[in-house]
């Protein structure tokens, strides 16, 4: 089994030294951690377009590693069944 290490980009990661898993494993980074870390992840997934936009901006000026690989996805929730029913709050 190998090791994985995925790395949100909020504030909390702030307080762990990060850098120390380098080496340790595969390391899965979320939308804009390159901008601190520009040589950590050995992938990155975007969420929205304007993300993937700016990632692939980014790889081709050199900001990102060479072998970091870029994934954009698209989030969809399905609506909830309260959604599908009408909210509570409808007058």
């Amino acid at each position: 089994m190998s090791t994985a290490f995925v790395l949100g980009n909020g504030e909390s990661r702030k307080i762990f030294p990060i850098e120390k898993l380098k080496g340790a494993g595969t390391i899965y980074g979320c939308n804009a951690i390159y901008r601190d870390n520009p040589d950590l992840c050995d992938a990155i997934i975007s969420v929205n377009p304007e993300m993937t936009e700016e990632l692939q901006q980014a790889a081709s000026e050199n900001k990102i590693n060479s072998n970091t690989k870029i994934y954009g996805c698209l989030l969809y929730t399905s609506p909830s069944p309260r959604d599908q029913r009408g909210s509570r709050m409808a007058a």
